[in-house]
């Protein structure tokens, strides 16, 4: 029996928060920073993130299967977040679609933030991933010692795995 590798992504313009699963079971979690320096913004900022999300640990080993799930940004109409923001986010995800399709091979699906989370206040939702978590999962995500303003990134990825394996 082969084994299946699942990517879930939670794009930044500068970071990413990425989850692993095989099979369907977490077994690995990260937050991916771009190397470039904070003042640095657009294509290059974007070039290094997916440079170091592909020479990540996390990528090591990964079966011949490989299936990729990442959140992919809508502007709303009354949103007050700037299209610029949303476009940057855009940018990364479709980057990282390229990087995982043809150098990996992966299968790559886009998720936008409402068909897999709703309308769902972030804490809340946030609760409700950690719930679906087996107890080895837990394991593995408070081992990672993550501050606040990562592990909602990380925590986010793997909502997008657990969605993808219809746990959530």
């Amino acid at each position: 029996m082969s084994s299946q590798t699942l990517i879930g992504i939670d794009c930044g313009v500068k970071y990413i928060g990425i989850s692993r699963f095989e099979n369907t079971q977490l077994c690995d979690c990260a937050y991916i920073s771009s190397s470039e320096q904070e003042d640095q913004n657009g294509a290059r900022n974007v070039f290094s993130l997916v440079e170091n999300v592909r020479v990540n640990n996390i990528l090591k080993g990964v079966s011949e299967d490989i299936r990729v799930v990442i959140e992919y940004p809508e502007q709303y109409a009354y949103s007050p977040a700037p299209r610029s923001a949303v476009q940057g986010l855009a940018y990364t995800g479709g980057a990282l679609t390229y990087m995982f399709h043809y150098h990996l091979s992966a299968s790559v699906q886009l998720v936008l933030p409402k068909e897999w989370k709703g309308q769902v206040p972030k804490d809340i939702f946030l609760k409700r991933i950690e719930g679906r978590l087996t107890e080895q999962e837990s394991i593995i995500l408070d081992s990672k010692k993550f501050s606040q303003s990562k592990r909602h990134n990380v925590v986010d990825a793997i909502g997008l795995g657990l969605y993808y394996l219809k746990r959530i």
